[in-house]
């Protein structure tokens, strides 16, 4: 039992030492200034310098129309339907430097992508990074592109940049290049 404590004292004497170690670096952003600049914001994202992580990106939007009730005889011949686009992306962000407000320029690289559209019921496009590699298709040609953001504390996309090189990537490429620069 007397050892048992031993344990954990020195447990929990490495863990308070490995806190206070830890709680102290050189690029950690002042909170306290952000706080005063900004007093609504409740949560900061901080960034360092050559920090690198993976996201992954979901988004539905989804249009649905129904025509219920007696038909006109002079109405338009009008069925209702259903439009949707369905994207999923996942993409690298490196940090490249914080500026003096604490807002972060960041790199994002496109990494896979997913996308489909649906027009009043049909697709229209059905594309897949990791099962097509046709180099025609504009959407496929946006892969290992990358563009520069700049974003603040809080987490709102302040300017985005740099995106002529993945912009020129879509230029050889001959189908859904307005589904490609759109995104």
């Amino acid at each position: 039992m007397r050892q048992n404590k031993s344990y954990n004292l020195a447990a929990g004497m490495f863990l308070s030492l490995f806190l206070l170690i830890s709680g102290c670096s050189k690029n950690a952003i002042d909170i306290e200034k952000l706080e005063k600049s900004d007093p609504n914001v409740k949560l900061a994202l901080i960034k360092v310098p050559g920090q690198t992580e993976t996201y992954s990106l979901n988004i539905f939007i989804q249009r649905k129309v129904s025509v219920e009730g007696p038909a006109r005889e002079n109405a338009m011949n009008f069925g209702g339907g259903q439009t949707s686009n369905n994207i999923e992306m996942v993409f690298d962000s490196m940090v490249q430097s914080v500026n003096p407000e604490g807002n972060a320029i960041e790199q994002i690289t496109i990494k896979e992508l997913k996308y489909k559209s649906v027009v009043r019921d049909e697709v229209q496009i059905d594309y897949d990074s990791s099962k097509d590699k046709n180099p025609d298709n504009a959407l496929f040609a946006l892969i290992g592109q990358s563009y520069t953001i700049e974003v603040t504390p809080s987490g709102q996309v302040v300017k985005i940049s740099d995106n002529s090189n993945a912009l020129k990537a879509l230029e050889n490429a001959q189908s859904n290049n307005d589904a490609a620069t759109s995104l």
